[in-house]
């Protein structure tokens, strides 16, 4: 698959300003039309009026001839935009994965992995409707304490974007006060920030409620927030009235983004997007790098490392979920089954490593990065923690 291509193909297509052109010559006949009805309303000579019919009539021509012709630029574009395209995905998509597929229909373990990943999928939506569906069908039950946790976050959600009312998320923010300062959050200000620009925007002849809203609640982030909320206090009392438009003129996806960020943290879930989600946007995301090796593979090019992919894939760092440690004596990256070992002197190695340094476990040996020698018993296996 060329992205270069696709991009290419998507901007030529893009380019096409034949639909404006249809847009704008539907606008000019009925300008064109409302005209000639206010001739006819306005004229008593009978003479006067008969052009009219041939007027509407020429009128009605040039906009179906244009609109025609406009309409057969458009179909071209789009019939070739969609053959080219179609020769970008014409790959099998079964023959790209040959990895062993996860059986879930004899296997309880893996049933019961994916329907959590379709519930936690439709919490994360707000789809409870289908929640209840899905239960009766599959015979599961979910925790009925989860959902009314994610109930009550898309109520909040809910009444952020619709209602404009941070009243609910600012009483959650600051019961959860604690646990938001502990991972590095600053949700409860932002959203007191929020709140102050909206009282702002919306007492524009007095500056009386915005500040006693200040005085109220930007105490206590006075140590993290003194010069944002300086500058705050400061446009409330420089600013002529029909100049406060702090709140107007913002974007509440980005706070949204948050709450719903920190609120799924403190749940431990996932911070960012649901595993089903995730699984989709990497699989997208290196489908091109399956493809690819897929068509330059032959028959004597079969690769056997299950725990290893036969080549890199650059993925986000939000698509990033554990550590990845190299081992730098073999080159490979470390598995459940060759994990990282640390040594006395605190070195780390892989697992298969230390097991060719101690001859299958029969020798000492010598650590490759400093004098210490040790045997593989004395090998702990590593865990890396996020910090």
């Amino acid at each position: 698959m060329s992205y270069a291509v696709l991009e290419s193909e998507l901007d030529h297509l893009s380019s096409n300003n034949s639909l404006d052109s249809i847009l704008s010559d539907s606008k000019s006949l009925l300008s064109g039309l409302k005209s000639l009805e206010k001739q006819l309303a306005s004229s008593t000579s009978k003479t006067k009026d008969s052009d009219l019919p041939q007027k509407t009539k020429q009128l009605i021509s040039n906009f179906e001839e244009k609109t025609l012709k406009n309409e057969k630029s458009i179909n071209k574009s789009i019939k070739g935009y969609s053959s080219k395209i179609d020769k970008l995905f014409t790959t099998d998509l079964t023959t790209i994965y040959k990895y062993d597929r996860v059986e879930i229909k004899d296997n309880a373990c893996n049933k019961a992995l994916l329907d959590r990943a379709v519930t936690m999928e439709l919490l994360r939506n707000g789809r409870f409707n289908i929640i209840d569906l899905y239960q009766e069908d599959r015979a599961f039950v979910v925790p009925a304490e989860l959902t009314d946790k994610f109930k009550k976050l898309s109520s909040m959600l809910s009444a952020i974007r619709e209602d404009n009312d941070f009243a609910p998320a600012i009483g959650w923010a600051t019961t959860n006060s604690k646990n938001l300062k502990m991972i590095g959050s600053n949700l409860e200000f932002n959203l007191h920030k929020f709140q102050y620009m909206k009282l702002m925007d919306t007492n524009k002849s007095e500056p009386y409620t915005p500040f006693d809203y200040a005085k109220q609640n930007f105490s206590k982030f006075a140590g993290t927030h003194l010069d944002l909320i300086s500058s705050l206090l400061l446009k409330l009392a420089q600013s002529k009235p029909e100049e406060k438009k702090l709140y107007t003129d913002i974007n509440l996806d980005d706070l949204t983004d948050q709450f719903n960020h920190d609120y799924c943290k403190l749940m431990g879930l996932s911070a960012t997007n649901s595993p089903i989600f995730n699984t989709l946007l990497a699989s997208f995301q290196s489908i091109q790098h399956f493809i690819k090796y897929n068509k330059i593979a032959s028959a004597n090019l079969n690769w056997t490392t299950i725990n290893e992919l036969p080549f890199e894939i650059d993925l986000p760092d939000d698509l990033k979920f554990h550590s990845i440690f190299i081992c730098p004596i073999i080159k490979e990256e470390t598995t459940k089954l060759n994990p990282p070992m640390v040594l006395p002197c605190h070195h780390i190695i892989s697992k298969d490593s230390v097991i060719r340094l101690s001859k299958n476990n029969l020798t000492t040996f010598k650590c490759p990065y400093c004098p210490t020698t040790t045997t593989s018993s004395h090998a702990v296996e590593c865990t890396f923690i996020s910090i």
